[in-house]
């Protein structure tokens, strides 16, 4: 299947350089990595694709003698992020320039998939010069393409997502605002049925997002709001016909900020409700007293990342994220990091890196320290979280990447 896949996005990229070269005007440019890696975890983690991504340390698993079986070293070598994009670019059409992007990589759609060829980005974009519209698949507008990180995935510290979506910027001098309206297709909520984007779907209405953004030379800057309501079951625990949703909020605030051409500082905040479809901890549950009714759960992140130099660079990436509870005594969870029985409560990681840059060529050397703290659900007490112990992992880890 992945195979077929990918046969059909490189016959594509072929058939639109044939007809870049065959129509003047029309431009194609073909992008991408080949990157490596090599890393070793002191603990086993809770990881995307064979540890690629690491989220969080694993809790314990204890034996029964009491040994934590989770607490073993572990060594992985992986090449699935390498990437492959193509932008056309050169017609107009209702008055704007038009291009057209996609862009795949190995990272495959399951553990199961590794090495399989899937689509991250696909959009054509109207561009008339103060606003933009962009149709298709693209990062979920709280993920700021300015304000990523030099070399972490930062999962769950930021809202890592990618969804099909319908997006317009406007731009006036300094001043910047972006409306979005998304589905869900490879980054999804968590229900009844396990992740799905049927959730979000049965309720009718698309995910909202508004940005408002500063940029000046030395200075980006902007606040931003979502809306997300989800159908988790189409009926009640006694059969009958449920119109019963889970409406939730999220909102951020980030900037960097450039004091010279070699150093920068980048921070973000976010806040949200049922966040699991951004990477990122909470969820929701059913009403302790009510199995058809849904409360939501909660969380915060705070990271930031300083970096400095040109040709070798050094960076220090810092976040921290802090799970807040639900709303009312729950039931059922359908969570991200917590599973209703035992949660993460906090996380905090310090990861420095540096990174020698060879023209295309980038070798990264980074470590990963990641403290978690884990507990019991209270489900008496709104989802909090007691009985509090901390577990830690380090990975140190090398990477090599060649761009073209």
């Amino acid at each position: 299947m992945m195979r077929n896949v990918l046969i059909t996005f490189l016959l594509c990229l072929a058939t639109i350089s044939s007809y870049a070269q065959d129509n003047s005007g029309v431009k194609f440019e073909l992008s991408g990595f080949v990157r490596a890696d090599a890393f070793v975890d002191t603990r086993q983690t809770v990881s995307l694709r064979d540890n690629a991504i690491i989220v969080a340390p694993a809790e314990k698993s204890l034996d029964k003698n009491q040994d934590d079986i989770n607490a073993r070293t572990n060594t992985t070598m992986l090449a699935f992020h390498t990437r492959l994009g193509g932008k056309a670019s050169g017609i107009e059409a209702l008055g704007a320039k038009v291009i057209g992007y996609m862009e795949g990589e190995f990272f495959g759609m399951s553990d199961n998939d590794i090495n399989g060829f899937r689509l991250r980005h696909a959009y054509i974009k109207f561009d008339w010069g103060h606003s933009t519209l962009l149709f298709g698949q693209y990062w979920h507008p709280m993920f700021q393409t300015d304000m990523i990180p030099s070399f972490s995935f930062a999962a769950p510290f930021i809202p890592y997502s990618r969804n099909p979506q319908i997006r317009y910027t406007h731009t006036h001098d300094e001043f910047n605002f972006s409306l979005t309206a998304m589905t869900q297709r490879d980054f999804l909520s968590n229900g009844p049925n396990q992740k799905s984007n049927v959730y979000l779907k049965n309720a009718a209405l698309p995910m909202l997002d508004a940005e408002i953004f500063f940029k000046t030379k030395s200075l980006y800057a902007g606040v931003g709001g979502g809306y997300k309501s989800l159908l988790p079951s189409p009926t009640t625990s006694t059969g009958l016909k449920s119109t019963e949703t889970i409406n939730s909020f999220t909102t951020t605030a980030y900037g960097k900020f450039l004091f010279n051409d070699e150093a920068n500082l980048k921070l973000q905040f976010v806040y949200g409700q049922n966040m699991v479809d951004m990477t990122m901890n909470g969820g929701y549950a059913t009403l302790a007293n009510n199995p058809d009714k849904y409360t939501n759960m909660s969380a915060m992140t705070v990271w930031g990342e300083f970096s400095y130099g040109k040709t070798t660079t050094y960076n220090l990436f810092l976040g921290y994220s802090k799970y807040l509870g639900a709303d009312d005594n729950i039931g059922t969870v359908y969570g991200f990091l917590n599973n209703g029985v035992t949660g993460l409560d906090n996380l905090l990681r310090i990861a420095p890196n540096v990174s020698f840059n060879f023209s295309k060529l980038k070798c990264t050397l980074e470590v990963n320290v990641d403290n978690a703290t884990y507990g019991t659900v209270n489900k008496a007490d709104k989802g909090k979280i007691t009985n509090t112990y901390t577990v830690t992992n380090v990975r140190p880890l090398f990477a090599m990447i060649y761009a073209f």
